[in-house]
């Protein structure tokens, strides 16, 4: 056998030998591998799990302050709304006491009138006696 028959022979028994351990260690890591992916999908599980009790809860805390936020708006509306009808009471009666007195204005006003109508008349009639 010669030098370059006999390297030949020792490089085809490592590339066998090597081929061998390859083998093993892509057996190895796909074991590995399937132990890994179990475990990582079990953590994603408890993460999800976790992940949903907390969503809810988030959920039941926003729905509590969104109902207090919408019974305390009711409340104000229901104040607000008392005040404006009771503004509007004093609205009429500010609207009725503004006709009553405009009323009473031209009545005054025809009054008068009417007095500069008969001071005339006397002072004619006092002048004609006189």
């Amino acid at each position: 056998m010669t030098d370059n028959e006999l390297l030949l022979s020792i490089s085809e028994m490592l590339d066998k030998k090597l081929d061998a351990h390859t083998e093993v260690i892509d057996k190895k890591l796909d074991a590995h591998t399937e132990v890994i992916d179990k475990k990582l999908d079990a953590h994603t599980e408890v993460i999800d799990k976790k992940l949903d009790e907390h969503t809810k809860g988030i959920k039941a805390e926003v729905r509590k302050i969104e109902n207090s936020v919408l019974e305390e708006v009711d409340r104000v509306d229901e104040k607000l709304q008392k005040k404006i009808d009771g503004l509007s009471e004093v609205v009429k009666e500010i609207k009725e006491y503004y006709r009553i007195n405009k009323s009473e204005n031209e009545n005054v006003t025809l009054l008068l009138k009417m007095i500069i109508d008969l001071k005339k008349e006397v002072d004619i009639l006092k002048s004609k006696i006189a």
